[in-house]
């Protein structure tokens, strides 16, 4: 099927919008499944000009809640999903990465990749995650620039089992933010840090 992929250069926003990306849904069972083997087979690397292989079974067979967060099909009932989700919340949500579907990371909240937030408030920040998950593994990096701050957000799992990661903004400015594990990228938001209205 074809449809929308979101990557860090691609369908970020509803300004660049685009068809981009093909995928397939298996039948096994009587129960439909979502895969992408494109993917799943590694990256094309733009500033090199070349493919590199780079295998990841994360995208086969993948839990359509996951599989929407960076797949949008043009025919929506191959989401796969009760709760459909728009093209424009598609678009604007989060950027995840191939290892989040290794890790079965799923974020919750916040529902948008862009956020503003006053100086000194703490985000909230919450995940479907496996109970396997090392949290002490877990780091929140802040960007700006060229620079990279590791910070350690507080941790801990709600009373529904969900990952929940708390951050306060200390420092006015724009910021990309990786939560990341064990080194490997699993979802990207930005903040704008404002001072505090008077």
């Amino acid at each position: 099927m074809n449809g929308y992929g979101k990557t860090a250069s691609s369908n970020i926003d509803k300004k660049s919008s685009l068809p981009n990306h093909s995928w397939n849904a298996i039948e096994i069972n009587n129960k439909w499944y979502l895969c992408d083997a494109t993917w799943s087979s590694g990256f094309f690397n733009i500033d090199k000009n070349e493919f590199i292989l780079e295998y990841n079974d994360g995208y086969f067979l993948a839990e359509p809640e996951l599989f929407i967060k960076n797949h949008y099909p043009l025919d929506t009932k191959w989401i796969l999903l009760d709760d459909k989700i728009s093209l424009s919340e598609f678009l604007n949500a989060p950027l995840i990465y191939k290892y989040a579907f290794n890790y079965q990371f799923i974020p919750l909240q916040p529902k948008t990749m862009k956020m503003e937030v006053a100086k000194n408030e703490e985000i909230i920040f919450l995940f479907e995650a496996s109970d396997s998950i090392q949290t002490h593994n877990i780091e929140l990096e802040l960007s700006s620039g060229s620079s990279k701050y590791p910070k350690k957000p507080i941790i801990s799992r709600t009373k529904e089992g969900l990952l929940e990661l708390k951050y306060t903004f200390e420092k006015l400015g724009y910021y990309d933010i990786h939560i990341k594990i064990d080194g490997q990228y699993l979802v990207t938001y930005t903040v704008r840090v404002r001072r505090n209205k008077k």
